[in-house]
């Protein structure tokens, strides 16, 4: 055996002992993560999440499947029921720069009294240095920006009543498509911390994409 082969088997001998020695130190960390989101799972069944399996879904609408898939696979995925309103809920999980784990939590909303036909609507808020100079004194045309094809249609949507609730939310920004409200904001880590605004995010969703008040 030549020199150079020598040479070239002891290196990779010492990278896959390497790679090894990184896979069972990393196996502790791993596991206590598990048990972590296996707790945060039972935390959110005991708020009344049902917790939605590979298996159960193909029966969810396609604009949650297509959170689902957005990013890291989600660490859990669960629905609810709640005053006439579906919502689901899509946990991920990440590495962040710096080997820093990020954590974000999106909710999707569909009341099931909605009006049909509604025009896809997004309204975002920009980073600081990417908005436009602020416009007059209203605080929600200084945060956000509302992105829509139909723009008539979509401002018909966004009332004052809506615009009010975005920003007592404190939102990251919200889309409507195919008739569910999808809604963003900071501060998200898990199911527990979504309890304290899920009424409110109800009542944004019918406001959004349910019937006029006086028919509902």
């Amino acid at each position: 055996m030549s020199t150079l082969t020598i040479v070239f088997v002891s290196v990779v001998v010492a990278f896959l002992a390497g790679v090894f020695l990184l896979v069972r130190a990393g196996r502790p960390e791993r596991q206590a993560a598990e048990r972590r989101r296996a707790s945060l799972r039972e935390g959110a069944a005991a708020y009344g999440w049902r917790v939605v399996t590979d298996e159960r879904m193909p029966e969810q609408p396609a604009t949650v499947r297509r959170g689902i898939r957005a990013g890291d696979p989600p660490w859990m995925v669960g629905r609810q029921r709640l005053q006439g309103v579906d919502v689901w809920v899509v946990c991920h999980e990440g590495m962040g720069l710096g080997a820093e784990v990020v954590r974000s939590v999106v909710v999707h909303l569909r009341p099931l009294r909605r009006v049909k036909d509604l025009p896809r609507v997004r309204v975002d808020a920009p980073a600081p240095v990417l908005r436009w100079p602020a416009r007059g004194r209203d605080p929600f045309q200084r945060r956000y920006r509302i992105a829509a094809r139909d723009r008539a249609r979509a401002r018909a949507l966004v009332t004052e009543e809506v615009r009010a609730r975005t920003l007592e939310l404190d939102l990251d920004g919200w889309e409507l498509r195919d008739g569910i409200v999808t809604v963003r904001f900071p501060g998200m880590r898990g199911p527990r911390e979504l309890q304290r605004r899920l009424d409110d995010l109800v009542r944004l969703s019918e406001q959004i994409a349910g019937p006029p008040p006086g028919s509902r």
